[in-house]
């Protein structure tokens, strides 16, 4: 159904859109490296957006009913996970891989190749542990590891990572704990962790398409009221 709406050839936007997660390194940057000078964080809001100067891209959640993709006067429901889906298909490898860290999804991502024929092939198989941020040394296996499922098995991988997502006890719209809004000083707290920042900047967002699904998601419109961080046990 999604389908026909980008097949339409107008811009497909979608609602219901109720916060956006982005993934920074600790410590939180005071400032960004943007073109021509860099941007100095005076406000929580200045971190909006900006993950991508540091190699991941931002997420888009949706409700828990999922969203509306809308093109002209047409409207088609989409659930959460195809929502996600989508979004899998185009983020950096480095994404997918900080966000596996926060969603407790290492263990079932490991599983979806067979690991006594993976063994055979190379004895230094360890999926679980090249997706465990806290073993950097791993990092360059991890995403390669990512890029071939993404490849070979991009349903399972993306089911696993949007049921991680959206779960009611480990999911992103979970466990938010300092606001940042009006106190983004507040950032010295999370100065020492040993892995990625997950910060939710919760509103409303209405993301887009614009021709071929070829691309992140565009965002034009959107109103912030909160920017929160997540802590998963990760402090």
């Amino acid at each position: 159904m999604l389908e026909s709406l980008i097949a339409s050839g107008e811009p497909v936007m979608f609602l219901g859109v109720s916060a956006v997660v982005e993934l920074f390194p600790s410590p939180l940057p005071e400032t960004i490296p943007t073109e021509p000078d860099e941007l100095e964080v005076e406000g929580a809001e200045d971190w909006f957006r900006t993950s991508h100067f540091f190699g991941t891209d931002e997420l888009f959640i949706p409700n828990d009913s999922g969203v509306v993709a809308k093109a002209g006067e047409l409207e088609v429901p989409l659930e959460a996970h195809d929502f996600l889906a989508l979004q899998f298909r185009t983020v950096s490898l480095n994404t997918i891989y900080y966000l596996i860290n926060k969603i407790d999804t290492a263990s079932a991502i490991a599983e979806i190749l067979d690991f006594d024929t993976e063994y055979e092939l190379d004895d230094a198989y360890d999926p679980e542990g090249w997706l465990n941020e806290y073993q950097s040394e791993y990092f360059e296996q991890g995403l390669q590891f990512l890029g071939r499922l993404r490849a070979e098995h991009a349903d399972q991988l993306f089911s696993i990572l949007a049921e991680g997502v959206m779960n009611d006890y480990c999911g992103l719209a979970k466990h938010w704990e300092t606001s940042l809004m009006f106190n983004p000083e507040a950032r010295e707290k999370y100065a020492a962790w040993p892995v990625r920042i997950a910060m939710v900047f919760e509103g409303k967002f209405f993301p887009y398409l614009d021709g071929e699904v070829a691309e992140n998601l565009l965002l034009d419109d959107f109103q912030i009221s909160d920017v929160l961080i997540r802590n998963y046990d990760e402090g």
